[in-house]
């Protein structure tokens, strides 16, 4: 059977066509959820730059809603965009977890303090669900001029031990890939995440928008990456 769910967005917001991320969790019952994340903007792009999460639940009676994520110390010059979701679900189908990471610059005099900011969902079986955030970031906070970066997001087993691996392109070096985890259960503590080294590209050629993926939850895990030549490329 179709399922379909239109969501109403706010007069003059406007989602970023390329930031949007989804995960699909599933209970031991059976009954499925889709979580979404998203970039937008407010009024009309010239406005804030916010996070959004929409709830899907396509069995049974469909049900659905929206939220935007609020992370402590927002403030209207702080621009959070490029989200990415993901869960922990194939290894607790009972009890997920679902993780958000997005890129955060704060403007400041001279350019921007950026990095990753992150959140969770405990208990993602419902379209009512409660967010926790880390305060804050996650590898810490870098000062920039502005700069076009990228983080994604995965969940993997490391020999029994159940961890996040965060991978952050063209921040602190255009020509690596910078790798950071954490135990899930130290996802938002008030440590800042080990950093757990990095992958270098050709000298002076960028290595621009990285994503991940792991394989069933196992500690194997897939980087793939866009090599950028000149500033033209």
């Amino acid at each position: 059977m179709d399922r379909k769910a239109t969501v109403a967005f706010s007069a003059g917001n406007r989602m970023w066509q390329d930031q949007i991320d989804i995960e699909l969790i599933e209970n031991s019952s059976g009954d499925k959820f889709i979580w979404t994340a998203f970039g937008y903007a407010t009024n009309n792009y010239t406005g804030q730059y916010r996070i959004g999460v929409t709830i899907v639940r396509i069995t049974g009676i469909l049900d659905y809603a929206g939220y935007t994520l609020n992370w402590p110390g927002t403030v209207n010059s702080n621009y959070y965009w490029k989200p990415r979701i993901v869960s922990d679900n194939e290894a607790y189908p009972s009890n997920p977890w679902v993780y958000i990471t997005a890129c955060m610059d704060s403007a400041v005099a001279g350019g921007y303090y950026s990095g990753e900011k992150v959140a969770i969902c405990y208990s993602p079986y419902t379209v009512s669900p409660v967010f926790t955030y880390k305060a804050t970031g996650f590898l810490g906070l870098l000062f920039r001029y502005p700069v076009d970066y990228y983080v994604d997001i995965a969940y993997f087993r490391n020999g029994g031990m159940d961890s996040i691996l965060v991978v952050e392109s063209s921040l602190e070096d255009s020509s690596r890939i910078i790798l950071a985890k954490t135990s899930i259960g130290s996802f938002i503590s008030s440590s800042f995440a080990t950093y757990a080294g990095n992958i270098s590209s050709i000298p002076d050629k960028r290595a621009y928008q990285a994503y991940i993926a792991s394989a069933g939850g196992y500690n194997n895990l897939m980087i793939v990456n866009l090599r950028k030549y000149s500033a033209t490329d």
